[in-house]
């Protein structure tokens, strides 16, 4: 665990239970709950993280949004964004930490960039689903948990591959009408602009020193922010500097 601010920071590594899931890391919530204590007090992950609620109640913070635990309701966050929930005695359902690299690294090239509450700045992390029509979510679920534990041959390309129809199925459910319009090339762009303030904003508040970082001109990539975001790279700046105050 290390610390950034004061806040507590998780690794995947502290989370994970089995010592070969280095980039993947799954399990019941039923049945961790004592293990999550820590959880109860707001503290960061260093990896993406989703929650599905199959049942209980009860209150997750997210950043500085308060979200009603219900059933069927997904919770996302990135990397670094500050988190923590108090649960009814019944909850149950299925928690996942997963990183990049476990995304990516399968036979053919995989771009995260497609889903866009997978970024910075989104305000989409809760998703609700419909119960009595999204019933075949807790079944993949908990297929996916039996490949993570059972551990047979290709058990994490199908899990890579079940991961990817979970976050189509909730891009679908999501209500973010901001996406990063643009060539993929641009998309990749902006999604490493994002990165690099996330990593450097405290210390790097100044559009020039990002374009430095990225090899670019700080009005070609100013330009590229504003035909892909509608949206300068000094306000993006400014944006994660009130996200910050507000944590």
């Amino acid at each position: 665990m290390a610390t950034k601010k004061g806040l507590p920071i998780y690794t995947i590594e502290v989370m994970r239970q089995k010592a070969d899931a280095l980039h993947f890391e799954m399990g019941r919530v039923e049945e961790n709950v004592g293990r999550f204590a820590f959880a109860s007090t707001p503290h960061r992950h260093d990896c993406f993280f989703i929650m599905f609620v199959t049942k209980g109640s009860g209150i997750h913070k997210i950043d500085t949004v308060e979200y009603t635990v219900r059933p069927f309701a997904a919770y996302l966050m990135l990397p670094g964004q500050v988190h923590s929930w108090t649960f009814s005695s019944d909850i149950e359902g299925f928690y996942i930490y997963f990183t990049l690299e476990f995304y990516k690294s399968y036979v053919r090239e995989r771009h995260i960039e497609k889903f866009p509450y997978l970024r910075t700045y989104t305000l989409d992390t809760y998703v609700q689903f419909d119960p009595t029509k999204d019933t075949a979510l807790p079944a993949m679920l908990e297929a996916m948990y039996g490949e993570f534990t059972q551990r047979q041959l290709g058990w994490d390309d199908i899990l890579r591959n079940c991961l990817d129809v979970l976050l189509i199925q909730i891009t679908r459910k999501s209500s973010s009408g901001t996406t990063i319009k643009g060539t993929l090339t641009t998309v990749s762009h902006i999604r490493k602009l994002q990165i690099l303030i996330e990593r450097h904003f405290a210390e790097l508040k100044l559009p020039n020193e990002y374009a430095r970082l990225m090899n670019m001109t700080p009005k070609h990539l100013n330009a590229l922010c504003k035909n892909s975001l509608n949206k300068t790279v000094t306000d993006l700046i400014h944006e994660r500097l009130l996200l910050e105050a507000k944590r």
